[in-house]
């Protein structure tokens, strides 16, 4: 789910679900 964001050094384990959720669409939606 998170792989788009892999390159970033974000820890995303930090963030909640639906704030995750929502980066990952940004990150998936930047890099694609």
């Amino acid at each position: 789910m998170f792989r788009y964001c892999s390159s970033f050094d974000v820890d995303l384990s930090e963030w909640d679900v639906s704030k995750a959720i929502s980066w990952d669409e940004f990150c998936a939606d930047s890099l694609l």
